[in-house]
């Protein structure tokens, strides 16, 4: 046997829809003033690391123009160890403070949880700004030196290879399609 089922009736309500405008793409003056936003933000931290950290920042510019391939490999272990140091760092801290919780020491557990999330983002921070920024002016710094005979002692000159050696390495960074792969590879 069938049956018949007939209702009749309305819904009631609205929907509020909004529709965004595609975004135009950046313009040749936009992608202009990032590049020059670039530069001038890598030359003020490599002004900075050549005055705070001069050793430092010649010893890898130094290493990036005498043995560009063993720096090469260096920084690849060095995003290895890191990404290790990561892991170990929040395991510990999992551990630490699931051991203490179960011995009855919840604030002493909220603590080194607490110091283990500090550790990690102060680990993340400071490999963000050494490679977005200190390696790109090391890079810089030793191209610089290759293309402008630099005496070591001389804090002007060395400034001023800096600079050079920046403007390259933000050209190169800003050629378009293999740009991006190769300041991944400069990093």
């Amino acid at each position: 046997s069938t049956g018949n089922y007939s209702r009749a009736g309305s819904v009631g309500g609205s929907e509020q829809v909004t529709v965004q405008e595609p975004r135009e793409p950046p313009t040749v003056a936009d992608r202009a003033f990032d590049l020059l936003r670039r530069y001038i933000s890598l030359v003020v931290v490599g002004l900075l690391l050549l005055w705070l950290v001069p050793r430092l920042l010649r010893g890898a510019g130094d290493a990036v123009r005498g043995r560009p391939l063993a720096s090469f490999g260096l920084g690849v272990l060095a995003v290895i160890g890191v990404v290790v140091a990561l892991v170990l760092v929040v395991f510990l801290t999992v551990l630490l403070a699931i051991g203490l919780g179960l011995l009855g020491l919840g604030s002493l557990a909220g603590a080194a949880a607490f110091a283990g999330t500090v550790a990690v983002m102060a680990i993340a921070f400071l490999v963000f700004v050494a490679v977005m920024f200190g390696a790109q002016a090391a890079v810089g710094l030793g191209l610089g030196r290759l293309l402008f005979r630099v005496d070591p002692r001389s804090f002007v000159r060395a400034f001023l290879a800096l600079v050079l050696g920046v403007l390259v390495v933000v050209l190169i960074s800003a050629i378009p399609v293999a740009g991006g792969w190769l300041e991944f590879l400069l990093v």
